[in-house]
């Protein structure tokens, strides 16, 4: 995901409120046989909320050319911004901002699917079932006796 500085700039600084499609491109880097290649890419164009409605580039290369120039990268940085108004006369803004920055995306993602897993456990042996948001369980129910960052 690469996000448009001539927007993201202008939103950390100021009330505007630009579309989804304006805030960043897709960069998709794909190994693929040169047959499968019309179809990945109208796929992925296509994916609903995620690909589609954003601007995406899809790029296949050579599978030396990915070992080489994409292979080693793991990393990942992002930020979240949300604003919106409230009031009778939306006089009052409020932008919330959140960053991350990780040395390792899928080890991140491996620590939360576990995190995560630990605490649908902990809602199961409560009998609560059904679908959770983040938000709707308590912190401690992902968290554990043990560091399982340090395995991953």
């Amino acid at each position: 995901t690469i996000p448009n500085s001539a927007v993201v700039t202008p939103l950390m600084q100021s009330r505007i409120t630009p579309t989804r499609e304006e805030l960043h491109t897709r960069l998709c880097v794909i190994v693929a046989d040169e047959c499968d290649r019309k179809n990945i890419e109208e796929s992925i164009r296509s994916f609903p909320d995620y690909f589609a409605p954003y601007k995406c580039e899809v790029n296949f290369v050579s599978e030396e050319e990915f070992d080489r120039n994409y292979a080693s990268i793991c990393s990942h940085r992002g930020q979240i911004i949300s604003s919106g108004v409230s009031g009778v006369y939306g006089e009052n803004y409020t932008r919330f901002n959140a960053e991350l920055q990780t040395d390792s995306n899928p080890q991140l993602t491996a620590g939360i699917l576990l995190a995560s897993a630990i605490a649908a456990y902990r809602l199961n042996k409560e009998k609560r079932y059904g679908a959770f948001t983040p938000l709707d369980v308590p912190p401690s129910y992902f968290l554990s006796d043990r560091n399982y960052f340090e395995f991953i």
